[in-house]
Formats: C-alpha cells, sequence, structure tokens
C-alpha cells in the first residue's frame, strides 16, 4: 500500500463533506415531517375538544347541587345557614 498523494486525500474529505451535507439534510426533512405530522395531528384534535367543550359545561351544569332556600331567622332576615 502506498502514501496517497494529497489530490487522493482532498478528494476523499470533498466527498465525505458531501456526505455529510446530505446526511444533515435528510434529518432536517425528516424533522420537518415529523413536526408537520404533530400539527396535523393536534389540529384534529382540536376541533375535537372544542365540540366537548359545551358538552362539559352542560354537563357539569347538571352535576351541580341546588343551593338550599334560604330560611328565615328570627330577625327576619334571610339566613342561609343550616341546623344541624
Amino acid at each position: 500500500m502506498g502514501r496517497q498523494s494529497d489530490l487522493d486525500v482532498h478528494s476523499s474529505i470533498a466527498l465525505l463533506q458531501e456526505r455529510f451535507r446530505k446526511l444533515q439534510r435528510a434529518k432536517q426533512m425528516r424533522q420537518e415531517r415529523v413536526v408537520l405530522r404533530l400539527l396535523s395531528e393536534a389540529d384534529q384534535i382540536k376541533p375535537a375538544a372544542t365540540h366537548q367543550a359545551p358538552q362539559s359545561f352542560f354537563h357539569s351544569e347538571l352535576i351541580l347541587q341546588p343551593r338550599p332556600p334560604l330560611r328565615r331567622s328570627i330577625y327576619g332576615q334571610a339566613s342561609n345557614s343550616m341546623h344541624y
């Protein structure tokens, strides 16, 4: 095996640099696809959440306990206290 010439070394370095740039571009494109997929999934979830919000609002109204009726105290003022 002989020594490589300077031209061979520079050619090898240039090829490695080009390969690295291609790999970097491929990585960037892959990351962009992941971001776009996540955004797409979020857009699909968001409309479903807006449709569910009114339902949960009305559902919470149904489970709220009514207030006890106001009772009159011996002084004629309204009282909201419960007698135990």
